[in-house]
C-alpha cells in the first residue's frame, strides 16, 4: 500500500503541473488571437486611409477641371493657345 500511495502522489503532481502548463498554453494562444485582431484593425485603418486619399486625388481633379473650364470663359485666348 505505501508504494500505491506514493505513485498516486507523484502521478497526482504529474497531472498538476501538466495541467498548468495546459493553462500557460491557453493564455498564450489566446494572447495570439488577440494580436491577430489587432493586426486586422490596423489593415482596416490602412483602407480607411487609402480611400480618403482616393476621394482627395478625385476632388483636385475635378477642381484642377473646373479651374480649366472657368479659364476658356473667363480669358478664351488661353483656351486656344492651350
Amino acid at each position: 500500500m505505501p508504494v500505491t500511495s506514493e505513485s498516486s502522489t507523484s502521478f497526482g503532481k504529474l497531472v498538476s503541473t501538466a495541467a498548468a502548463r495546459g493553462d500557460a498554453t491557453g493564455s498564450k494562444s489566446d494572447t495570439a488571437g488577440i494580436d491577430s485582431d489587432i493586426a486586422n484593425n490596423k489593415s482596416d485603418a490602412m483602407n480607411s486611409k487609402s480611400d480618403v486619399t482616393n476621394r482627395k486625388s478625385d476632388g483636385t481633379s475635378s477642381n484642377s477641371d473646373g479651374t480649366e473650364h472657368e479659364r476658356c470663359h473667363r480669358q478664351p485666348e488661353q483656351c486656344h493657345e492651350q
